[in-house]
C-alpha cells in the first residue's frame, strides 16, 4: 500500500514539513515491523502541498489515477481541503489531520484532529477567568479556518461576560504585507486585554515577534492556536509574556503514550532530527488511523462514505496507547523556552 503524504514544504506551514515528514515515517516503520497493512508492507510518497492549490489537486489526483497512492493522510492548511476532496472524489481514503475549523462533510474524508469547538471554549474560558479578559480581538490568516471560527468566539466570549471588539485577517506571509504595525495598531485601538491568534508558520513568528517589541504583553493576553515548539523557539523567550496555546497534543506530555512516542522517535531519527510537535504529531496519529480504518473495511472496500471522525482505535501520542475518542485538550503557557501545562480538560 502506497501512502501519498500531502504536507506543505514550502509557504506559510512549510516549517511543519520536516516534522510531518518524519513522524509519518516512524507510523510507517512501525506498522511493517508489525507486518504492515492486510500483510504488506506500505511506503510512503511525499507530496508538496506548498504549490498552488490547483496545481496540488492536479498532481494528487494524477498520482490517484495512476495507482502510484492508495490513500492520502494530508497536514496543510483548510482552504486547501475541498480542492483535494473533489479531486479524488473518494476513490480513495483522504485522513486529514491538524486541528480545523469543523464540519468537514465531504465523501471520504475523515478529519482526525480537534476543532475549534472543541479547543476554544475551554481554552477561552480558562485565559479569560485567569488573564482577566474582557475584550476580545481575533487575529487571523485569511481563510476559512479563522473566520469561521469567529461567530463561535462571539459567542464564547459573551458566556464569560466579555466581547468581541475587533477582528483582523491578514494575507499569508508571501504577499506584499511587510509587518503587522496595522494589526499591532488596531488591537490597541480597541483596547481589547486578549488577542486570539489563528496564524500559521512563519506569519505567527513574525507577529509574535513584533508584539512582544512592542512591549505589548501588558496591554494584552495572547492565545494561540497551531502554536508549537518550531514557532515557540523561533519567536524567542523575550516575545512570550502572558502567551498561551492550547491543544491535544504537546511534545513535553509527561504520559505513557508519549514518552514511548519520543523514544521510538529519537531512537529511529537521532537527537538532531525535526523537533517533535502536535503538527508533525498528528501525521504520525493519521498514516495509524489509516491502517486502522483499513483493516476495519473488507478488501475492496470501493468508494469510501463514511464522513468526520471515525471512531477506531488507534495509536497516538496524544493520551492513550489505543485512541478511541478525542483526547483531552491542554493550555500551556511559556516558560523559558519550553511550554508550561497549566490546565486540562
Amino acid at each position: 500500500m502506497n501512502i501519498g503524504l500531502l504536507i506543505q514544504l514550502q509557504g506559510p506551514a512549510g516549517i511543519w514539513g520536516p516534522s510531518c515528514e518524519t513522524s509519518a515515517r516512524l507510523a510507517v516503520h512501525e506498522i511493517n515491523a508489525a507486518g504492515g497493512i492486510g500483510g504488506h508492507e506500505i511506503a510512503l510518497e511525499v507530496l508538496d502541498a506548498g504549490l498552488p492549490p490547483d496545481q496540488v489537486a492536479a498532481r494528487v489526483s494524477k498520482a490517484v489515477a495512476e495507482r502510484r497512492i492508495d490513500a492520502v493522510v494530508a497536514m496543510h492548511p483548510s482552504d486547501l481541503r475541498a480542492r483535494i476532496a473533489a479531486s479524488i472524489a473518494g476513490r480513495v481514503p483522504y485522513v486529514y489531520t491538524p486541528q480545523y475549523e469543523g464540519g468537514e462533510r465531504h465523501p471520504g474524508v475523515y478529519t482526525i484532529g480537534e476543532t475549534s469547538r472543541e479547543l476554544l471554549p475551554p481554552a477561552m474560558s480558562w485565559v479569560a477567568e485567569h488573564e482577566r479578559v474582557q475584550r476580545w480581538f481575533i487575529l487571523g490568516n485569511d481563510y476559512v479556518w479563522p473566520r469561521r471560527s469567529a461567530a463561535l468566539v462571539k459567542a464564547l466570549a459573551a458566556r464569560t461576560g466579555a466581547r468581541l471588539v475587533g477582528e483582523r485577517y491578514v494575507p499569508w506571509l508571501y504577499s506584499e504585507r511587510s509587518d503587522f504595525s496595522e494589526e499591532l495598531a488596531a488591537i490597541r485601538a480597541s483596547g481589547a486585554d486578549g488577542v486570539l491568534v489563528m496564524l500559521l508558520g512563519e506569519d505567527a513568528i513574525m507577529f509574535h515577534r513584533a508584539f512582544g517589541e512592542a512591549g505589548m504583553a501588558g496591554r494584552a493576553a495572547r492565545l494561540c492556536l497551531a502554536f508549537d515548539e518550531n514557532l515557540l523557539y523561533a519567536v524567542g523567550e523575550e516575545n512570550t509574556e502572558r502567551l498561551y496555546s492550547v491543544s491535544a497534543y504537546f511534545a513535553n506530555l509527561d504520559t505513557r503514550a508519549n514518552n514511548r512516542f519520543l523514544d521510538r522517535y529519537l531512537a529511529l531519527f537521532g537527537a538532531r532530527s525535526p523537533v517533535p510537535n502536535m503538527l508533525g504529531q498528528s501525521c504520525y496519529e493519521g498514516v495509524h488511523f489509516l491502517k486502522s480504518l483499513v483493516d476495519a473495511v473488507p478488501r475492496g472496500y470501493g468508494p469510501f462514505k463514511r464522513r468526520d471522525r471515525f471512531h477506531l482505535a488507534h495509536l497516538s501520542a496524544r493520551s492513550e496507547d489505543s485512541l478511541e475518542m478525542p483526547s483531552h485538550v491542554h493550555i500551556a503557557t511559556v516558560q523559558g523556552i519550553d511550554f508550561k501545562h497549566v490546565a486540562s480538560f
